[in-house]
């Protein structure tokens, strides 16, 4: 294998399957197909939001480390579900019981989603306002777009991995809305989204890439045999070159995608952020998030006015909550 990622495993006890930042719990989609295996919280320097939510792995312990669980040397699945602000970059998070901090090593696969589809989930919203979950792809998303008015209008990703649609939803949603998502490898998909609150399932899904690991579709690749090189990197053969370079081309994946598939394949994260408010900021509880009071000078020079600053978010479970025109706090 050319590389694989490296850090530290440890235990936070056990929660609500998919419990974390990627809010899937929210909607019960820790149980979504797709999401085999121990929910784990990546490091926060590689948690990016929707770009690393839903992101399925294999992982194994090398032997090293301390304390009374130490992580099985055998590969085994996971998918990232939270972050875990603590963690160095390379480290993740168990969400299980147990003990010990233990070297491991790393890849990402593709989700095993057989034949599901997409999931939809909605936190809020109003006749100008939407908040959605697009949840058990089979890699995670770098761009959602809805189709309004007879053109593609770009969401915005944001931290605990939705995509927020602000404007006249009786225009995206008629009464169905129709998006168009984009992987982090590149690839794009239509469905249609018959629900605007609550949850509902999709019609469609991500194409399997044979170049990259995956347990349920057509890879010939192995935990044992991983082509780190992903498209048209040392490893692959001059045919499978070819025919990998061929495809890209045939698909209309641009450089950018086709440099994201490549670091995908080799298991570096730093793929495709997505659009996320470059101020966004993650409060924990009792932490002031709106008012005109206390420090709210520091969250931008528009922020001191009575509701919620502009680009923060509570903390999983939490809501922004009024207690008065000075302080609104994470609860």
């Amino acid at each position: 294998m050319n590389k694989l990622l490296a850090g530290d495993a440890t235990y936070y006890g056990y929660r609500t399957r998919g419990f974390g930042h990627c809010s899937f719990h929210f909607h019960g989609f820790g149980d979504s197909k797709g999401y085999a295996g121990t929910p784990l919280a990546i490091n926060a320097a590689q948690y990016t939001g929707p770009s690393v939510c839903g992101l399925c792995v294999k992982y194994r312990g090398v032997g090293q480390g301390a304390g009374g669980n130490p992580v099985s040397t055998a590969w085994q699945p996971g998918f990232i579900c939270d972050q875990c602000p603590e963690c160095k970059f390379g480290d993740l998070d168990q969400q299980m019981g147990g003990d010990g901090r233990w070297k491991v090593e790393w890849y990402p696969v593709q989700c095993p989603v057989g034949g599901s589809s997409f999931r939809f989930g909605f936190q809020g919203g109003n006749p100008w306002y939407r908040k959605m979950m697009v949840a058990n792809a089979r890699v995670p998303l770098k761009s959602v777009r809805i189709w309004e008015s007879g053109a593609w209008k770009d969401l915005v990703g944001t931290i605990d991995n939705y995509w927020e649609y602000h404007g006249d939803t009786s225009k995206a949603w008629a009464p169905c809305a129709k998006i168009q998502v984009t992987s982090i490898l590149g690839d794009t998909v239509t469905d249609d989204v018959c629900c605007s609150s609550g949850t509902c399932t999709g019609k469609s899904q991500l194409p399997c890439r044979s170049s990259l690991p995956s347990d349920d579709c057509q890879s010939n690749q192995t935990p044992d045999k991983v082509n780190v090189g992903g498209i048209g990197q040392a490893g692959q053969s001059g045919s499978a070159r070819s025919t990998a370079k061929e495809s890209v081309q045939r698909s209309g994946v641009n450089a950018r995608a086709a440099a994201a598939a490549r670091r995908f394949g080799r298991g570096d994260l730093s793929v495709a952020r997505v659009a996320t408010r470059s101020s966004s900021q993650l409060l924990s509880k009792g932490q002031q998030c709106g008012g005109r009071g206390f420090g709210c000078s520091g969250f931008g020079s528009d922020a001191c006015q009575d509701k919620k600053f502009p680009g923060v978010y509570c903390d999983a479970g939490l809501k922004c909550k009024r207690n008065d025109d000075k302080w609104w706090g994470c609860q």
